[in-house]
């Protein structure tokens, strides 16, 4: 159970000793594993303050290995009441002991008490599932990352090709040959979310089928196009070459996915710069696809 035996330190004689009674000796001996994995000093004590001071004073006693992590004080073990009580003295150096040391002493007394050997299983929950989270976290960073790189292609392919009508007059052509500009915009969005819907149903079926499909995040990639056609269209004319509207949409979206998407969430996490992070949260909502990266990280935190 352990790698070198544990030293403890454990009353001679019950505090409160009665007719019938189980010696701390034999509830030692019951302990789990007591043959390899715990070595005893027995002390008589008068009191708790006394037997106290004999556990600290141990400390310095022999080699500074294996640390010691819980003693004893055995106050009772009566028979016939079915009365057990004792003191479990630990060192909070290890968070682990406050629970294990407690239940070693419950199973010797199970055992010594019934007469039969059991083992007990204990699940110290919710630290496992903290860790799940925990892994689950940090397992969406990856993937957001991946996904925030695929998105960052996804309006360059849409503003290149309204760049190019433009400047190559084609959307002229259209309008004069009897083409509205709403049913220009109107035929051309939807041809783009469609384009766009092509790949997010791939990212979906892979995410499912890795088991990287966190909660909620397939309505934000459904909402996605939705969103990212009219901003995209809207940022188009910022630019005349299609080039550098290319360039400069394929590095504002990777700067907003990849990067200020996980910055702003470690922020939110650390004190000092937890308002800092849950205004520049709100403030880069502007981009689609910083809320869906952003909705991402949340999900998979829980």
């Amino acid at each position: 159970m352990f790698p070198t035996p544990q030293r403890i330190t454990i009353n001679n004689n019950l505090v409160a000793p009665s007719t019938n009674f189980i010696s701390p000796d034999t509830l030692f001996n019951n302990l789990p594993g007591s043959d390899n994995d715990f070595q005893a000093n027995f002390y008589d004590a008068t009191s708790s303050i006394q037997f106290y001071s004999e556990v600290f004073n141990q400390t310095s006693v022999g080699s500074s290995t294996p640390y010691r992590y819980g003693s004893y004080q055995i106050y009772s073990a009566d028979t016939d009441t079915q009365i057990y009580s004792f003191a479990s003295y630990i060192n909070l150096t290890s968070t682990m002991v406050t629970a294990y040391y407690p239940q070693f002493m419950y199973e010797s007394i199970l055992t010594s008490a019934v007469s039969v050997d059991f083992n007990l299983q204990t699940m110290p929950f919710p630290y496992p599932y903290q860790l799940t989270l925990r892994s689950s976290s940090q397992n969406s960073f990856g993937y957001s990352g991946f996904v925030g790189f695929a998105f960052c292609f996804m309006p360059c392919a849409i503003i290149s090709f309204i760049l190019i009508e433009r400047n190559e007059s084609l959307r002229h052509m259209q309008i004069i040959s009897g083409m509205g500009l709403p049913a220009y915009w109107f035929s051309n969005m939807v041809a783009d979310m469609i384009k766009l819907y092509i790949p997010i149903f791939i990212i979906l079926i892979v995410s499912v089928v890795f088991n990287a499909n966190y909660a909620g995040v397939w309505v934000l990639m459904l909402l996605l196009p939705l969103a990212l056609v009219p901003f995209t269209y809207v940022t188009s004319f910022l630019f005349k070459t299609d080039s550098s509207a290319q360039i400069t949409t394929l590095l504002l979206n990777y700067f907003v996915c990849d990067v200020m998407a996980v910055m702003i969430f470690v922020l939110q996490f650390i004190p000092q710069t937890f308002k800092l992070g849950g205004i520049l949260r709100w403030a880069f909502c502007i981009f689609p696809t910083y809320c869906v990266i952003n909705g991402l990280l949340w999900s998979a935190d829980g």
